[in-house]
């Protein structure tokens, strides 16, 4: 039987990386040089990121995700996922065409 549950971020063990992974329906990898901008909107009830690629479009959405976007900025996230732990939700991810 596994236990280990999914965490909603994974960050890289050593160093950084060039990619991001976005778990959806597929599993989606985006190089951190096509982040044309990143927005994070907090409000009482929720948090949503906005990150505008070169062609994509990712809006992420749940709790507690100011820290996940520092270590996503920092280039030390290596996944993102539906999950969550203690500190973190991440409830929704789209990924659209622009």
């Amino acid at each position: 039987m596994n236990t280990t549950a999914e965490l909603p971020y994974e960050l890289h063990t050593h160093g950084s990386g060039a990619f991001v992974i976005f778990k959806v329906a597929d599993q989606i990898a985006l190089p951190l040089l096509g982040l044309a901008r990143a927005t994070l909107r907090t409000t009482c009830d929720r948090d949503e990121i906005v990150l505008k690629f070169e062609e994509v479009e990712v809006m992420i959405e749940g709790h507690g995700l100011a820290l996940m976007l520092d270590h996503l900025l920092a280039g030390r996230v290596k996944r993102i996922s539906r999950a969550h732990d203690s500190a973190c939700e991440i409830t929704t991810i789209r990924v659209t065409n622009v």
